[in-house]
């Protein structure tokens, strides 16, 4: 990303996007640049960096949702091999970005004003000597935020096993050893996986694979429901239902994650990515089931 700045490819990009969808949406080229499928959370963050000091607060809160509403090519590709389906993935991705755009206004509508809208051009060559440097600088902040990633999933996963475990704890009491973040959220859930269209009797199953997808990761998650497909637990039908309601990065980790990338790039807006990080997490969680639920009267 630091070297397509350095050439000026970035820039050129942000502007069409802008001139796009200033006319189709009336959004900001930073919204719409952030909300481009396959990048990932942490990279369509970088392709945004010169833009977070004068973002407006709708504007945070789309970079956080589209980033959450949808996956990296990489984990894509990770997830294809496990065995899920391709067309699925493919599919649901696309569809996340103007569901991404359009539920995240909804949620946080813009009121202040975009400072960037109609100018985004940056020159992104004076922080850059040459190639090198540029590759370089990249290649420096690469690392500091893949570390910075590192020790976000640590903490999260911990305060969450925490969690799970003193939960089980005091169920074990009134006869719920099992108790858990994810058994609860799984009742929250039942009713979205019947609203997108699972039959009532696969609800169930469906709400507690949401429930791990926002409170644990999707890793967990798609081995769950790769699980439960190969077992013919899962109709086929639900299987692709439960693949689009998943296909994202909507979880309290992947928020954290987004909160120190950011946060590294631009320590000022810290405080206010935090204050939108729960309604992030709800508006990228909605973006796939849109999605899942467009899918249930389609198939």
């Amino acid at each position: 990303m630091q070297v397509l700045y350095y050439l000026g490819v970035m820039q050129w990009l942000i502007g069409m996007l802008a001139s796009f969808f200033k006319i189709t949406m009336g959004a900001s080229g930073c919204d719409s640049t952030a909300a481009a499928p396959f990048i990932g959370m942490i990279e369509s963050t970088l392709t945004v960096k010169p833009f977070f000091e004068d973002m407006t607060q709708s504007e945070l809160q789309q970079v956080l949702t589209s980033g959450l509403s949808t996956i990296a090519a990489s984990v894509l590709i990770a997830f294809i091999r496990m065995g899920v389906n391709a067309d699925t993935m493919l599919t649901s991705c696309g569809m996340s970005i103007p569901y991404s755009l359009s539920l995240s206004k909804l949620c946080y509508p813009e009121t202040e004003g975009s400072r960037i809208k109609y100018d985004v051009n940056i020159d992104g060559k004076k922080q850059d000597t040459n190639l090198i440097h540029a590759a370089a600088n990249g290649a420096s902040q690469g690392v500091t935020i893949y570390m910075m990633v590192a020790g976000t999933l640590l903490a999260v996963i911990s305060l969450l096993n925490l969690t799970d475990n003193i939960l089980g704890y005091f169920g074990s009491f009134i006869c719920l050893p099992n108790l858990s973040l994810c058994l609860v959220g799984s009742y929250i859930f039942t009713p979205f996986a019947w609203l997108i269209g699972v039959t009532w009797r696969e609800c169930q199953v469906v709400g507690q694979l949401m429930a791990v997808q926002m409170i644990s990761n999707e890793f967990v998650d798609f081995t769950q429901l790769y699980e439960l497909q190969t077992s013919h637990e899962l109709s086929a039908r639900t299987g692709i239902l439960a693949t689009y309601a998943l296909c994202g990065f909507a979880n309290f980790a992947s928020v954290d994650i987004q909160l120190s990338c950011i946060g590294g790039m631009a320590p000022s807006r810290k405080a206010d990515i935090a204050k939108l990080a729960v309604s992030a997490v709800i508006t990228g969680t909605m973006c796939t089931f849109v999605s899942a639920a467009i899918a249930g009267i389609l198939i």
